[in-house]
């Protein structure tokens, strides 16, 4: 069974997420977080196939997060979503894919279109390939 860990900061959008991927539960177990911190608390205790992550969060973000994923376990697919914003953009999502994440999602996003990309990204081979370098705190 495929282990996924959804991050977001938004409480509702969780439970919404976890509500459509019940379904799939014989082939996915999910996981959740509320920042970056906690997901890589949670990945610590167990390992994920499938990080699915918010950009804008407070304390550890989603570009924190993914370069954090991206060196400690480089195996683990990612899929940055984002719904940006007048002053943000799609800036963090094609940051997000610059330095490792697999596939971006701007939101709002149709639940099967994200399903549909799931279940791509959880059929091809483990990527090791380890994070770019760079900057990023």
């Amino acid at each position: 069974m495929k282990q996924i860990l959804l991050v977001d900061d938004d409480a509702e959008l969780l439970e919404a997420l976890l509500r459509h991927f019940r379904p799939h539960r014989q082939e996915w177990q999910v996981a959740t977080a509320g920042n970056g911190d906690e997901a890589l608390r949670l990945a610590r205790e167990q390992s994920f196939d499938l990080l699915i992550t918010d950009m804008l969060m407070p304390e550890k973000d989603g570009i924190e997060t993914v370069v954090a994923f991206r060196r400690e376990y480089p195996s683990v697919k990612i899929v940055a979503m984002s719904g940006g914003g007048r002053q943000v953009g799609k800036e963090p999502l094609e940051y997000a894919r610059i330095l490792g994440a697999h596939a971006t999602l701007e939101k709002p996003f149709d639940f099967h279109v994200l399903r549909d990309m799931v279940r791509t990204l959880l059929e091809l081979e483990p990527d090791t390939t380890p994070c770019p370098e760079g900057d990023v705190a």
